[in-house]
């Protein structure tokens, strides 16, 4: 190549970076805080740049900073790397507080019914602590009235919110504490698996009343299940069906079959048991069985990868065992086998890892980024790292 050539190569490649800097400091200019209005005995929670009225008041003095852009491809962290955040608004019942509740885009979280997306800033964080720089955690809470769920928010989980939220436990998302900067720090090696390597962990239920209705979790395809009267409702996220040597944080889960037919506790249920708790196969009346299906998911939120918690759930109106990846206890149901703990931790729907070169990040959108997190030229066939963001 001559000299001419890698001059303008060399051109361009500053003044992506520079127009990519420039991006970055307008996406992060403002701070986000927790406001929140009280309204009758309850307050309404929202992320906003700005006090949203007279009324509204900052939760605890504290702020973050997020990605507010459409094109989050002006910053340098890898659209793999954030969620986007969407905002519901709750039906007003009785003219009472219409709570916000903010969820992940693309893991399927649950919205109740009558929820209203609401038009708004696009707000982006980290999936994990310390990509792109991110050590702001987001919480969000919960409280259970009579007559629906109302929600909150922190950035500090010891923060109590009355009257009575609970805290989730496990962030939604992390933000940044500061206006961050490119680094130029190589990116720390990550163990995260191969999307090749991962199925879909899909939610099934079956046209039965009564004791035999079942809620099925299972890496099983439609076609596999469709002759035994499931009919599927969702993919919950994604899962391991043999162990990664480079994962060393994984739990197993194995499916257990209860078919009682006939008598007294006659009824069907599948459930999914984790090695590492103290859950009996069977209690008193039960019949459970192994049927020969086991996979793996993460020990720790983060861990290769892995960022959605799946929760578990006995229901004993329904004589059923149900599943979640929000911890929201289903009428009629209790938290199975602990309470507000995650059987394990779960990949993504739309989770993607490409090896390319020594392991890097990437998704259609992003640049690859060499060691020391300087831009590279496509097809160049290097690259060992994620660019991190850290603060200023």
């Amino acid at each position: 190549m001559g000299t001419d050539e890698k001059g303008r190569k060399s051109k361009k490649k500053d003044e992506r970076k520079s127009e990519m800097s420039k991006g970055m400091g307008r996406a992060f200019n403002t701070p986000l805080g927790v406001y929140f209005k009280a309204e009758s005995s309850l307050a309404r929670f929202e992320l906003s740049q700005t006090t949203p009225s007279e009324q509204h008041a900052l939760l605890a003095n504290q702020t973050a900073r997020a990605l507010l852009t459409n094109d989050v491809s002006t910053s340098t962290c890898p659209t793999l790397c954030l969620y986007r955040l969407l905002a519901y608004e709750a039906p007003s019942i009785n003219g009472g507080t219409q709570s916000i509740l903010y969820v992940r885009e693309g893991i399927g979280e649950f919205v109740p019914m009558g929820y209203q997306l609401i038009d708004s800033t696009p707000i982006y964080c980290s999936k994990l602590p310390s990509f792109c720089g991110a050590n702001v955690p987001f919480y969000r809470y919960y409280r259970l009235n009579t007559t629906a769920i109302h929600h909150a928010y922190s950035f500090n989980i010891s923060l109590t919110i009355p009257p009575f939220f609970v805290p989730e436990g496990i962030p939604l998302c992390y933000m940044w504490g500061s206006v961050p900067r490119i680094s130029r720090q190589p990116a720390a090696p990550l163990s995260l698996v191969s999307d090749a390597q991962l199925v879909d962990l899909t939610l099934y239920v079956n046209n039965k009343e009564g004791s035999f209705f079942d809620t099925y979790l299972t890496t099983k395809t439609a076609s596999e299940v469709a002759g035994k009267g499931y009919r599927k409702v969702r993919v919950f996220g994604q899962v391991l069906t043999q162990p990664d040597p480079e994962c060393h944080s994984l739990r197993i889960l194995r499916q257990a079959i209860d078919d009682q037919p006939t008598g007294v506790f006659k009824r069907y249920d599948s459930k999914l048991i984790a090695n590492h708790t103290s859950e009996q196969l069977n209690l008193p009346y039960e019949k459970y069985a192994y049927d020969g299906e086991q996979f793996y998911c993460a020990a720790t939120h983060g861990a290769c990868g892995a960022t959605v918690p799946l929760y578990k759930f006995f229901n004993y109106l329904k004589i059923d065992s149900e599943y979640s990846t929000t911890f929201q206890i289903p009428y009629g149901a209790v938290a199975y086998p602990k309470y507000n703990q995650p059987l394990c931790y779960i990949w993504s729907p739309t989770y993607e890892y490409v090896e390319e070169g020594s392991g890097d990040l990437l998704d259609s959108s992003s640049d690859p980024l060499d060691g020391s997190g300087e831009l590279l030229e496509e097809n160049s066939g290097q690259g060992s790292g994620i660019d991190l963001i850290t603060n200023v």
